[in-house]
């Protein structure tokens, strides 16, 4: 939806709130981009610049990061 409306990714995960936050396996809407559990700490989050592609990371529970694409594409490092 944020892309939709402003033909960019959002610069940071922040950008979503409160008008385009998602929801959480609850169900209910967030009110701030979540945390890994794992960490305690916000997930990674870059956006290329123009905005056109991003990168969302997150820490599992073995060390590896896994990263996100728009595209769909996942990594392990």
């Amino acid at each position: 939806e944020y892309y939709d409306k402003n033909k960019v990714y959002p610069a940071s995960l922040n950008d979503l709130f409160p008008d385009f936050a998602p929801k959480g396996p609850d169900g209910k809407l967030l009110t701030q981009p979540p945390i890994n559990a794992i960490t305690n700490q916000p997930f990674g989050y870059q956006v290329s610049s123009g905005g056109q592609d991003y990168q969302l990371s997150a820490t599992t529970s073995t060390g590896k990061q896994l990263i996100y694409t728009k595209a769909g594409q996942l990594q392990q490092k």
